[in-house]
Parts: C-alpha cells; structure tokens; sequence
C-alpha cells in the first residue's frame, strides 16, 4: 500500500514538472514588433516633412496667402546725380489652381516687368523710370482682392484690380466681384461712380473764374463720358471700410492732361455733399440730409458756359 501511494505520488510529481515546462516554452512578448511600427512610424514623419503640403481649405482667409514675387529696396544716383530710393512689392497668389495661375501670370507680365527694367537700368547706370510699387489687399470671406499700384518718376499711377475666391479657386472679374458683394444693380452702380467722379472733379478742380469755365466744362465731361466700360476695364476694388474704390481716367488742368484717379465710391449711400454742374451754365453745391431731402446753393450764378 505504501509503495503504491509512493507510485503515485511520483507520477503527480512527473506531471506537474511536465506542466512548468511547458508554460516555460510559451512565447514571451518580443520588442522587435514593436520596434517595426516605431521604424515604420518614423518613416511615415520624415515623408510628411520632405513633402510640401498644398493648401487646404481649413487655412485661414488672410494674407498668409499671399506669396512674394518681388520685394527690392535700394537706393540709386541716376546719371544725373539725383540720388533716390526705390521700392517693389509684387504679390502673388499662394494657390495652385489655374485661376490663381492666371492671375500671378497677369501681375507678373504687367509689374514684375517693370522691377526686372529697373534692375536692369541699375546695372547699366541709366534712368530707373519707376519710382515704386505696393499693394492692399481685402478679404471679404474667402475672396481676397489685390490692389497693386505702380508710380513713375513723373507721379503718373497705373493701378490693377485681381480678385480670387479660395473657396472655388475661381478668378472673378469686376462685375463678379460687385455681384458677390452685392451689387446686382450695374446701372445703378455706374450712376455712383459718375456721382462721384463729377463730385471729386468739382472739389479739386472747380473754379468760380469765367476764364477757364469752358475749359474745365470739356475736362469734366470728358471725365465722365470715359465711364462706360468701367467695370471692364478700369480697378474696381472693395474698400474695407465699405463702398468700392474705382480709379478712373481724369482729366485734369494738370500738365499730364489725364491723371489715373482712386475715387471713392458707396452705391448704397446718398453723397453726402458735392458740387454739380446744373443746367450747363451754374456751378452749384448741393446738400443731401439723410432722409434725402436736397438744398441746393448756387456758387457762381454768373458763369456763363457757352463753349459746350
């Protein structure tokens, strides 16, 4: 009876040294798993880095979407001896659709052509014919307009309107731009322009002396009978503060004869006070209240314009 509870004993023994070795055998976590995702994760960072990202919707509707074409400053003495300081600020469009190409293509041709003269008549010691060139730039939700001007030694401005939806990666024109702002109506926005235009010419260049009455009667229709393709060819540009700011063609007693002129123009207000040419024969200022109701005040009732 002993022997054989000793027999058992030694069998229950056998088995349970049995069991530990194979719990022994079993497969313990390794690292080297482990070690392949960190490798392949690493690998995975420093293709995100070497990859340029495009832009993406979620970016921000500012100016951290506006790239440089050309940023120059320098200081140069002609040929003349007259020493001056330059400046160039070119923009571009920090986009890769075709509208944005298109546009940059455009501000390229027409600005960045005139830093690449005047860089190359640095180098030859010869005239430099422009003085500088900035821009503004307003957002009204994803669309950014631009507003580059460019001034030649004789202070003439020639000035180029871009507007760009992000949204859409569409180029909009003129008459787009006033559209998404809002005015639908283009007679009645033409109407203040011509407002206004007749407005800035009688305030600057008015004059209460018969001599040159006829004279600046000519200058100021001409002024206004060049509005018709305005929204076609001119800048029209949204002004921040509200209202449009258009440059138009004036001509002026100024020796250039025609002058590049930003006016400010608000379709949806009254003007508020101005001069008009009444009848074609009075210069009058009139006043608007802001229920409407107008005053009209004669200037110089004896001005006769007969030249017409």
């Amino acid at each position: 009876m002993k022997r054989r509870c000793a027999v058992l004993l030694a069998a229950a023994m056998l088995l349970s040294a049995a069991g530990c070795a194979q719990d022994s055998k079993q497969p313990e976590p390794t690292e080297p798993a482990a070690s392949a995702v960190s490798e392949t994760s690493a690998e995975n960072v420093e293709a995100t880095e070497e990859t340029p990202q495009k832009p993406q919707s979620s970016r921000r509707f500012d100016d951290s979407r506006i790239a440089t074409l050309y940023d120059v400053e320098f200081s140069y003495t002609d040929p003349n001896g007259n020493k001056d300081t330059y400046f160039y600020e070119v923009p571009q469009i920090d986009d890769d659709t075709e509208g944005a190409k298109n546009i940059n293509e455009m501000i390229g041709y027409r600005f960045g052509y005139l830093v690449e003269r005047a860089e190359d008549a640095r180098s030859r010691n010869d005239f430099i014919d422009t003085s500088y060139i900035i821009w503004i730039s307003t957002w009204t939700g994803p669309v950014l307009s631009l507003q580059i001007t460019s001034v030649d030694t004789m202070y003439n401005h020639d000035v180029g309107a871009y507007h760009y939806n992000f949204e859409t990666g569409k180029e909009l024109s003129n008459t787009e731009m006033l559209e998404y702002l809002g005015y639908t109506d283009n007679d009645l926005t033409l109407k203040a322009v011509q407002r206004a235009v007749a407005q800035h010419f009688d305030t600057y260049y008015g004059s209460d002396d018969p001599t040159y009455a006829s004279e600046l009667c000519k200058m100021r229709a001409q002024s206004l009978n060049g509005l018709s393709n305005v929204f076609t060819y001119f800048a029209v540009y949204p002004y921040y503060t509200g209202g449009l700011i258009v440059t138009v063609p004036m001509y002026t007693p100024a020796g250039a004869g025609m002058m590049w002129t930003d006016i400010d123009v608000y379709p949806d207000k009254r003007q508020a006070s101005g001069q008009i040419l009444h009848g074609q024969d009075e210069w009058f200022t009139c006043d608007v209240t802001a229920t409407g109701e107008v005053t009209v005040r004669a200037l110089t009732d004896y001005v006769r314009l007969t030249a017409l």
